[in-house]
């Protein structure tokens, strides 16, 4: 028992807690709060405040002894509650109409509501709900203890102690509230029979992990990725169906012309008018980034169509239903996306804080199912949508065997799998790279096919080269590409296409490609600069484009036990850079032996080799007597080098967000300025660098870094 309470105190509190626990519905949890604080305060009225970060004000949801009229309360000095919300800290005054400054610098007491509500306030206790991150939640307030003396400090301990299972309930209602709730009229439009999209994600091997964490670390767990994931469902504009244990349902599709007004700017520059076509909506459509959220897009759309329906013949308006389903389900495609990569995001958090300790045994995976179709729709007593189907439970069962397929080698991720009514809307082309998977399902006749989704295509220009050189370049690598596809390999069973392996790996999917692209435009920029006869030859651009594609073969060729280097269960983050430099050099080494048994590739060995090695400080090493000199790497791997660390720079890996472009400059300036000697290597050619530097600070000054996300 805690030696601040009386044993009846401490009775009732754990009996107010276990009746707290019990409640389902968070709006009756929270009027619990108030109701028992009051009696175990022995205070004659109290407010609980909730935060609303739109506004920054505290709203008064709910109070015991009050008129039962809503208060915006402004965070800041003007009130008690405001002042003790924006300050964070306790706030404990015996007499509110006295001299307050001495003890709360700067807190006024806002006489409007005693006079407003004919009351007399005399002593007040207030306290900050501050969730495990410190961000307010809201504020309890007491007013008027029945106490002469006012509060205690045996008060301020017992209303702390309240506040902690008032902020577990809170976080919970928050979480509950990013649902859309919808009013009578939204609830009879929508209800009955409606063609959805139903996605479930759920975590992997749930029950071991709860085993081997215990209650309180997999509730922490499962708390903060429900909070994370709800708000990625609103973030790329679908609906919080339900949460049950460690699974949670949202739907997509619905019609977002009665759920939000189209926004004032058009993120996409493009004005959506009636002389607008379908065919240039499209094309512009097909320029937008395949990651880009297609949440204001959708609205935008819808609109225009309905402006249009009276207007556009049969086969017209039969194109634009079917392209607005699919960009429905690019969309849901692109939300999957990033809840994988933001379950990357929450390991990292979990083990940074030591809520998970042990990556190899502790990494929490994340399996997503989708399908599309006929559902009924329903609403609860709050306006909070549910819905019923066979698509519902086609969903369900698809999620379930997210666990029984694998991306390629990789176990970073666990695939997203998706029902064959929602891959036929995906885009026939440079959308998707998928497998094929045969599904028996429990309650179906007939066996289904299913997809896992591996990559979502990357051949986008994330390196901010001009629009018409990218396309140039892009073009010119397609075009070798296409010559490489017709090597014939009979030697080593070793795919050398490492361009097409990449596509099974969502972080790596078109790596190559844009090396590549990246090499061609750092051509461009040493051309400039450079006299005509020490020009980069046609001869080189094509050995460059084909290195740049071919540089990752050894990485990708390797055995499993040999990928342990980059296996996450063995974080890339443990590894020191001596290590890292072994394995590069060992990548490189065998990707060179692969192609030198291919005929046609043998010339190209060598710059593949080269790509792996780095100059200064290792070719004075015994172990690494092969290693040639800076003055001897080719050029042509220099440049690959380059181009490679921009693209990896500027992308995102399981374990790092990409970075920005004042990143790149500072890391390739500090490479420029890296001391020589055996404990320092200079990895790139400092002359190269400096081309590179200068494009990216035009790049900057120009502004032309802003880019959609």
């Amino acid at each position: 028992m805690n030696n601040d309470f009386t044993e009846s105190t401490y009775r009732s509190l754990m009996n107010f807690t276990l009746e707290l626990y019990q409640l389902e519905d968070m709006r009756k949890v929270l009027s619990l709060i108030v109701e028992k604080t009051v009696q175990l305060m022995n205070a004659d009225r109290c407010t609980l405040y909730l935060f609303d970060k739109k506004t920054d004000e505290l709203v008064s949801e709910f109070y015991h002894g009050a008129p039962k009229k809503k208060i915006r309360v402004p965070l800041g000095d003007t009130s008690i509650a405001g002042y003790c919300g924006i300050h964070k800290k306790i706030i404990n005054i015996n007499d509110v109409y006295g001299d307050i400054t001495k003890t709360y610098k700067g807190l006024k007491f806002n006489k409007i509501f005693d006079e407003i509500n004919q009351y007399e306030t005399k002593s007040i206790l207030c306290i900050p709900l501050l969730d495990s991150k410190d961000r307010l939640l809201g504020v309890i307030s007491m007013l008027n203890s029945l106490s002469a003396s006012g509060f205690s400090k045996k008060d301020e301990s017992l209303l702390k102690t309240i506040s902690h299972h008032a902020v577990i309930s809170v976080s919970r209602l928050q979480r509950q509230e990013l649902s859309t709730i919808f009013s009578e009229q939204e609830q009879k439009r929508f209800t009955g029979s409606q063609e959805l999209f139903i996605i479930f994600f759920d975590i992997i091997d749930y029950t071991r992990l709860s085993e081997s964490q215990g209650d309180e670390k997999i509730k922490k767990i499962i708390q903060a990725w429900e909070e994370d994931h709800i708000r990625l469902i609103n973030d790329y504009g679908g609906i919080y169906v339900k949460s049950a244990g460690d699974e949670i349902m949202s739907l997509f599709g619905f019609d977002p012309t009665f759920i939000e007004q189209p926004p004032d700017t058009d993120s996409f520059n493009l004005q959506f008018d009636k002389n607008l076509t379908l065919d240039e909506i499209i094309r512009v459509k097909n320029s937008i980034s395949n990651h880009t959220n297609l949440k204001l897009f959708i609205p935008q759309f819808t609109h225009w169509l309905d402006s249009k329906k009276g207007t556009l013949d049969k086969n017209t308006l039969n194109k634009a239903k079917r392209f607005k389903r699919s960009l429905w389900a690019q969309n849901v495609i692109k939300f999957m996306y990033m809840a994988q990569k933001n379950m990357n995001k929450l390991n990292n958090f979990f083990f940074e804080n030591n809520i998970l300790t042990q990556e190899k045994l502790h990494r929490v995976f994340m399996k997503g199912g989708a399908e599309f179709g006929p559902v009924i729709v329903g609403f609860d007593f709050y306006g909070r949508i549910d819905v019923i189907g066979d698509i519902v439970n086609v969903a369900a069962r698809i999620t379930d065997k997210g666990n029984k397929y694998t991306i390629g080698a990789s176990i970073v991720e666990q695939p997203l799998l998706i029902g064959p009514n929602l891959n036929n809307l995906l885009p026939k082309k440079g959308f998707v790279n998928k497998t094929k998977n045969y599904l028996r399902l429990k309650g179906k006749e007939k066996p289904i096919y299913i997809y896992s989704i591996d990559s979502i295509d990357s051949l986008e220009n994330r390196s901010f080269i001009p629009s018409s050189s990218f396309l140039c370049h892009k073009k010119f690598v397609l075009k070798q590409i296409n010559g490489l596809d017709k090597v014939e390999q009979t030697t080593l069973p070793f795919n050398y296409a490492s361009y097409k392996i990449e596509n099974n790996d969502k972080y790596l999917v078109d790596h190559s490609k844009r090396v590549a692209i990246n090499s061609l435009h750092i051509i461009d920029l040493l051309n400039k600069m450079t006299p005509d006869r020490q020009s980069i030859t046609p001869d080189q651009k094509k050995t460059i484009t084909i290195t740049a594609l071919l540089h990752d073969i050894g990485r990708h060729s390797l055995n499993d036990q040999v990928k342990a280097y980059i296996d996450p269960t063995k974080s890339i983050r443990a590894i020191n850079e001596e290590e890292k430099e072994v394995f590069s050099r060992l990548t490189s080494s065998f990707g060179n032996s692969i192609l030198e048994s291919i005929t046609q590739l043998r010339p190209f060995a060598h710059y593949v080799k080269c790509c792996g090695l780095h100059y200064n400080g290792y070719y004075q090493y015994q172990s690494y007597a092969d290693n040639p000199s800076k003055e001897n790497l080719p050029v042509e791997s220099r440049i690959v080098t380059v181009a490679n660390a921009i693209d990896s720079i500027l992308s995102d890996a399981p374990f790092k967000e990409k970075l920005d472009i004042e990143n790149l400059i500072d890391i390739f300036k500090t490479d420029i300025k890296q001391p020589k000697g055996q404990a320092q290597v200079q990895k790139f050619d400092p002359a190269i660098l400096s081309v590179v530097i200068e494009y990216y600070q035009q790049v900057l000054l120009s502004g032309s870094n802003i880019v959609l996300k």
